[in-house]
């Protein structure tokens, strides 16, 4: 593990940490209290007055949900949105994504690409509806073909319905 002395200081970006604050909506004091430094020692890590030390730069990667390396960027990494935001509001701005939902979205992308690989190493067939459509294709035909594809016909909507019917009497 590198040298935690004052002496040794990591050499991170400030701009960094302020990208990566303002990413998370973190405040200075929240900051703060996770690294366990007073919020004065954030402002100057973010004014490039003094250095954190490589431990408090640890802390402060994990702090900020960033991998450790980040904080030695020149510039803040642009980030592309992994899916499509296809929320819709009307007269409205779409509120911003949190990093909590980037968290869990990236943690799934992840799992999916393990199964992927874990059924590609068992040597599973390629699921045939998978990549079957794209957004621009009728959106009855896509549905047509789920229902299709899982086994949801008239006379299972029918039992179901029915099924429901009967429960709340």
């Amino acid at each position: 593990m590198p040298n935690a002395n004052p002496a040794n200081p990591a050499f991170i970006t400030p701009q960094i940490i302020v990208w990566a604050r303002q990413q998370h909506d973190i405040s200075h004091e929240d900051l703060a209290l996770a690294v366990g430094v007073h919020v004065n020692q954030i402002v100057k890590w973010e004014d490039g007055k003094t250095k954190p030390t490589f431990t408090q730069a640890i802390n402060l990667a994990n702090a900020l949900k960033i991998p450790f390396g980040y904080l030695f960027l020149s510039e803040p990494p642009a980030l592309e949105e992994p899916l499509p935001d296809l929320r819709t509001l009307r007269d409205r701005k779409k509120s911003k994504l949190s990093a909590d939902f980037y968290d869990l979205l990236y943690g799934v992308l992840n799992q999916l690409d393990w199964y992927r690989e874990y059924r590609e190493g068992y040597g599973a067939e390629k699921l045939t509806f998978v990549g079957k459509f794209s957004l621009e294709d009728d959106r009855k035909v896509v549905a047509a073909d789920i229902r299709e594809t899982i086994g949801i016909n008239e006379e299972l909507r029918t039992r179901l319905i029915l099924s429901e019917i009967i429960s709340r009497c």
